[in-house]
């Protein structure tokens, strides 16, 4: 699943602070394939306001490279299943958000994806 430059959407994803370059290096390693882009702290918003902690200012998202992007190609579903659970694991608004605001290929979103392939 890619994440795609969009200015009229949005996505759900977990923001995880205290990581170190390093760390960041390797990840760019395993990643090979997606460009690592710097997100304005002023973009970000709590998930659940009631519990915040200070934004950090260094903040990054994993952009698939755009010639690498085919819409032709289906979740892998061993890879899918993992997503699923783990956004399961941050709760019923999570999850129904993360269904919806996550898309397959041209406008078939993973909701309408996994009912069409269930």
């Amino acid at each position: 699943m890619n994440v795609i430059s969009s200015e009229q959407h949005w996505l759900n994803a977990l923001l995880i602070s205290g990581l170190n370059e390093g760390f960041l290096v390797d990840v760019d390693k395993r990643e090979k394939g997606y460009d690592r882009i710097r997100v304005a702290p002023s973009y970000i918003q709590a998930y659940r306001p009631d519990h915040t902690a200070p934004t950090p200012q260094n903040i990054y998202i994993h952009s698939g490279n755009t010639d690498k992007q085919n819409d032709s190609i289906s979740p892998n579903t061993s890879y899918l299943d993992v997503c699923l659970e783990g956004a399961k694991q941050w709760g019923e608004d999570f999850y129904t958000d993360f269904l919806d605001s996550t898309f397959v290929s041209d406008g078939v979103s993973l909701r309408t994806y996994i009912e069409q392939t269930s």
